[in-house]
């Protein structure tokens, strides 16, 4: 969905200071030299937005799949360090608690089941 992107953080630089395309081809480079292949570079979008200056990633779901891969956080533009605000390091987070909820619901459908399952039996035997 339209949530679905990656967004580093730029602390300290300032949107109107900077030439926007430079500062994608650097964000582009430095995934590239994190082994980012050349088909998911070309899939993935780059926005720029100020408050710093916040990068936001985005692109076919292939591209941002590998992306998450990558040591996002490692990486430095126009001498600073990104830093994740949303969607990469959050992934690991969001996959384990949907695991979670996973279960929670499997054993909570079992309970249900087996609650139905005992109703079903005790009318058979008012029966």
């Amino acid at each position: 969905g339209s949530g679905d992107f990656v967004e580093l953080s730029f602390k300290g630089l300032n949107l109107e200071d900077v030439d926007q395309d430079a500062f994608k081809a650097e964000i582009k480079e430095n995934l590239s030299t994190m082994g980012m292949s050349r088909p998911a570079l070309d899939a993935l979008q780059i926005r720029l937005r100020s408050g710093s200056i916040v990068a936001e990633l985005f692109g076919s779901v292939a591209a941002l799949t590998e992306l998450r891969t990558k040591p996002l956080s490692t990486m430095k533009v126009h001498g600073v360090q990104a830093e994740v605000t949303k969607g990469a390091e959050l992934m690991m987070q969001a996959v384990s608690s949907e695991a979670g909820l996973a279960a929670s619901a499997s054993m909570a459908s079992s309970s249900l089941q087996h609650r139905a399952l005992l109703s079903r039996l005790g009318s058979e035997a008012a029966l």
